[in-house]
């Protein structure tokens, strides 16, 4: 293509000056182009006509000519991918701009010049409404009995339907798949009954055996809902529709817990993948796009929308401007202000329920029995300093977990402070470790804790995994770990899921006699509120001692044109397709 040649000439040569002028022969184009002097001529003068270079030919053959560049590289993958758009399709210009290493602001633009202004008249066109818009990593694991991340959560909630669902009017429960449920006294024992004639996204109807496959994957380990499938004792189909499930332990929240994923009945396809009963079905998922249509047979209302897509560009975080990726890594729906001209569209804001979580090992190691030592970590890390440094979406400081709970700003120590808390401490240069996992800004975060620990004298070494292999590390020999504090709407869930969950940070480093506290709490007959206030008060308290520290909450942002509406930001900071329509008269 005449683009790679450009690509080539361009990069060999741009260092000259922005847009350089330069002498060369055509024998050493030919050189770099890896082609011969006469398709050199043809690619030169194809170059002109595009506007993209001016060319003054030497005279005779070995003499210099005149060559300058007109428009930079981004440019022309800019342009290019506008025309792949226009004339072929979408899917074909996002799978052109991502062959080519450009700027971020280049897919910026273009995701803003496409996605938005060019959606209106192919969509009336098509009369299809297609929700498109970036996201800066690929999507491969939609499991809810393997991963619990912010967007595999969103996206998970739109396939999967789950038993009961959270009625946010009364803040009770509702029904989901399940139209009744009963309990025994005890609360050992639950029984759901099912809807009729609600089918999975292949046309097979869900039946009781299904909601007893999906429950015992909890069973294992690996699964973030570990901490409370591991309570399960039977799993009983007693009529097609009806299920019984007998616990080894008082189980009063169940009900709280089956409207989070762990609710969620799925049933694995012939191709290895799950699928749900969910108003969205899965078309797609690859490493350049995933993409999701409307559930024709969904047996609540269908979504006005008709299809949901979204193009993964890499380079929005494995970039060398650093700062500039981590403005963008962690964001979704239409992830930041990216364009400085954004009078054109509307903007929602929501601070995160959730945070960003640093936790120390209260259980072995140097940490475990040096407070001193962990109350200097905090002083040095300095969140607001590094919501400052780093930006992006970090947004505010965190004092507490729920941050209804938060009274007043972070009181930060000086670098100087923190070194005379030092003194006081066991620490004597040990190397410290802190692991994570990659993305959501983790890495960054983790080099501003060494770098800030470092001034102070302390040592540490940082390891960032994939996702899946981070929770087969042992997470409970490491110093500090660091991760996403996932919400839910139930503030007692959030507690159980972040405490006890397998893929909750704090569930590897809690001091013993504080989770065994929070495993009592799980199956206690107290009533609701009392619980929660107690651990509103076991939180505090872990707080104050220092086993973690909450550096940052979020400001997520949903940037969308006049026609978007139904905007609606739920608790993952995320936007709920099934309310999000378009008005085809703005």
């Amino acid at each position: 293509m005449l683009i790679d040649y450009y690509q080539k000439l361009w990069f060999a040569y741009r260092e000259v000056d922005s847009y350089p002028s330069l002498s060369v022969t055509v024998d050493q184009l030919a050189l770099l182009f890896s082609c011969t002097d006469r398709n050199v001529k043809i690619v030169v003068k194809k170059m002109q006509e595009k506007g993209w270079i001016d060319w003054q030919p030497g005279r005779g053959r070995g003499h210099h000519s005149q060559l300058t560049l007109r428009i930079s590289f981004d440019d022309v993958v800019f342009t290019e991918a506008k025309r792949i758009a226009r004339h072929q399709s979408i899917d074909d210009a996002v799978h052109f701009i991502n062959q080519y290493p450009i700027a971020q602001t280049v897919i910026h633009q273009f995701m803003t010049n496409l996605i938005f202004e060019q959606m209106p008249s192919s969509r009336i066109e098509a009369n299809i409404d297609h929700l498109r818009f970036p996201s800066y990593r690929s999507l491969p694991i939609l499991d809810p009995a393997c991963m619990d991340r912010r967007t595999e959560n969103h996206l998970m909630r739109h396939l999967y339907d789950s038993l009961v669902s959270v009625d946010q009017h009364c803040h009770g429960m509702k029904p989901g798949l399940a139209h009744a449920w009963k309990t025994n006294n005890e609360k050992t024992q639950w029984w759901f009954y099912l809807r009729k004639s609600v089918f999975f996204h292949d046309g097979r109807q869900l039946v009781a055996k299904d909601v007893c496959e999906s429950l015992d994957r909890h069973r294992h380990k690996s699964s973030p809902y570990y901490w409370v499938g591991k309570h399960i004792d039977t799993l009983e189909v007693i009529q097609p529709l009806t299920v019984k499930i007998i616990f080894d332990k008082p189980m009063p929240f169940f009900l709280e817990i089956m409207a989070t994923l762990a609710g969620a009945i799925v049933s694995p396809m012939k191709n290895g993948k799950l699928q749900g009963t969910g108003p969205f079905r899965l078309i797609e998922n690859n490493e350049q796009q995933l993409s999701m249509v409307a559930n024709e047979k969904y047996y609540r209302a269908r979504p006005i929308l008709d299809q949901v897509t979204l193009y993964f560009f890499p380079n929005l975080y494995d970039n060398k401007d650093k700062l500039l990726t981590e403005q963008t890594s962690t964001l979704n729906f239409y992830h930041y202000p990216y364009s400085n001209d954004l009078h054109h569209y509307q903007e929602q804001t929501f601070i995160d329920q959730g945070s960003k979580l640093l936790t120390f090992n209260g259980q072995t190691g140097l940490l475990s029995n040096d407070r001193a030592l962990r109350q200097v970590i905090c002083a040095a890390i300095q969140p607001s300093h590094l919501i400052k440094t780093l930006g992006g979406n970090r947004y505010v400081t965190a004092t507490r977990m729920r941050r209804t709970l938060e009274r007043g700003s972070l009181q930060e120590t000086s670098l100087d402070q923190a070194k005379t808390l030092l003194e006081k401490s066991n620490y004597r240069g040990e190397v410290l470790t802190l692991a994570g996992y990659k993305g959501a800004g983790n890495e960054l975060d983790g080099q501003w804790i060494q770098s800030q620990l470092s001034k102070v004298g302390i040592k540490i070494s940082i390891t960032f995994y994939e996702y899946a292999d981070f929770f087969r590390q042992p997470l409970r020999d490491i110093d500090m770990l660091i991760g996403e504090q996932l919400a839910v709407e139930d503030p007692l869930i959030t507690y159980f899921k972040t405490f006890l969950g397998d893929h909750g940070l704090l569930s590897y480093h809690l001091p013993t006699k504080s989770k065994e506290k929070l495993e009592q709490y799980l199956v206690s007959s107290l009533p609701k509120a009392r619980i929660i206030a107690e651990i509103d008060q076991l939180e505090a308290h872990l707080v104050a001692n220092h086993h973690s520290l909450y550096l940052y909450r979020l400001n997520q942002y949903a940037i969308y044109p006049a026609y978007f509406k139904g905007i609606e930001l739920n608790v993952l900071g995320w936007i709920d397709f099934c309310k999000l329509w378009f008005d085809r008269e703005e």
